[in-house]
């Protein structure tokens, strides 16, 4: 399985999950409050407090489920990083309130710390496929043929032969926009790929281009 795979799995496990937390404290505040891990908690009319959480963590689920649906997998896995910082504010809160040192460890602390896993991991696998994947550059000074960009050169031209033959347009072949790239995905240095053209001259006026 691919790490693109994997972290799709992880984020829609992570979505499912804290949707249906968020749904639990909107639809039944007073039977789910326990299970956050606080020794006492709202009754009453402060159930209104234990909703608030609800539906923080509904909307905390559905901007996860946006980018992940729309492709921004990218700013995915920065909103990971950043709503990981909720659950570990979840788990310092019972932990300084003298709650369930289980919950606070097993349930928020590790929640946390697997969307920050997770964010990483997806950072890593878009940061590899921006740097394989070609920039468009404009060819350099020194690269030009005649004053013209590099780009939008058809090739050489052949001259006026001794017998008077009219002077002929190479036949515009496999052109190619010049592109850079990257050694790996570490590394700062770049590497300008320019288009080259190879003709080679044949008896009877004629010249060969190569193909590749």
């Amino acid at each position: 399985m691919s790490l693109k795979k994997i972290n799709t799995v992880l984020v829609a496990a992570f979505i499912l999950f804290i949707l249906w937390f968020g749904t639990e404290f909107i639809l039944s505040p007073e039977t789910t409050a326990p299970g956050f891990g606080l020794p006492n908690w709202p009754s009453g009319d402060g159930d209104g407090f234990l909703i608030i959480k609800g539906i923080r963590d509904v909307v905390l689920a559905l901007v996860l489920g946006i980018l992940l649906v729309t492709g921004h997998r990218r700013a995915l896995g920065w909103v990971l990083l950043v709503e990981a910082l909720a659950a570990y504010g979840d788990m310092t809160t019972v932990l300084a309130h003298h709650g369930s040192v289980a919950t606070a460890l097993g349930v928020h602390g590790l929640t946390a710390t697997l969307m920050v896993v997770n964010g990483l991991l997806i950072l890593r696998e878009t940061r590899t496929v921006a740097a394989l994947r070609p920039h468009p550059l404009r060819c350099p000074p020194e690269a030009r043929i005649g004053g013209a960009d590099a780009r939008n050169w058809k090739g050489p031209r052949r001259r006026r032969s001794d017998a008077g033959r009219p002077r002929r347009r190479v036949p515009d072949v496999g052109r190619r926009d010049p592109w850079t790239t990257r050694r790996d995905s570490d590394s700062e240095q770049r590497f300008d790929v320019l288009p080259a053209w190879l003709v080679e001259d044949l008896p009877g006026g004629r010249v060969r281009v190569p193909m590749a």
